[in-house]
């Protein structure tokens, strides 16, 4: 009977041992302030890419807007050129057909000058052109080579004329185009009745 209360009395090898599942594991600590820091940073440097693909973005469209722009203005001014142009050779063909008429030289004097055989003006015209409609206005002053002021004009065989063409688009009217030319107006050679109108090498001008 003391045999065995000894037996049971020692004590027990495992329970000195200590319990690797036990109090006595270290436990991982979490540096929490560490963590936030690194969130702050995150959050600020994806606002700042936000915000410079933001205005990249803005600056593209309004360069592409600007370019489109200016090539629409450019090609505006195009066309009043070549509605000026157009302008032009109508007022040349108009003075053609009626330069025969001096009473329709003296009619008026459209520049105010006090003198009324010098100037002339052509109908106006409406030209359509990709759309737009343009005003076409052809305006003419005239002087005597032989003789700047000359006592009859039937006696003048040669005639200096300045021929002023202007487009100006409808839809806008600061979009005008003038163009400008000086022809010599002259007897036919062969047929004295018939004049010839012919253009002066230079003297075309163009501006807006």
């Amino acid at each position: 009977m003391t045999v065995i209360l000894n037996a049971f009395s020692r004590p027990s090898s495992f329970g000195s041992r200590p319990s690797s599942f036990g109090l006595n594991k270290p436990h991982l600590k979490h540096n929490r302030p560490l963590d936030r820091q690194q969130g702050m940073v995150t959050l600020m440097f994806a606002m700042v890419l936000l915000v410079a693909l933001t205005m990249i973005s803005f600056l593209t469209a309004r360069t592409l807007l600007t370019e489109q722009t200016i090539s629409a203005n450019e090609y505006r001014s195009k066309e009043a050129s070549y509605a000026a142009e157009a302008a032009l050779e109508y007022g040349i063909a108009w003075l053609d057909q009626h330069h025969h008429t001096f009473a329709i030289w003296n009619a008026s004097d459209e520049n105010s000058d006090a003198v009324s055989w010098n100037d002339l003006n052509a109908d106006n015209i409406v030209l359509t052109r990709s759309g737009d409609h343009y005003q076409l206005t052809v305006s003419y002053t005239r002087a005597c080579l032989d003789d700047p002021n000359p006592v009859l004009l039937a006696d003048c065989n040669r005639w200096i004329i300045d021929v002023a063409a202007t487009a100006v688009a409808m839809s806008d009217s600061d979009l005008t185009r003038t163009q400008w030319i000086r022809v010599l107006s002259k007897p036919n050679a062969v047929n004295p009745a018939i004049t010839d109108f012919i253009r002066i090498p230079g003297s075309w001008r163009d501006w807006p």
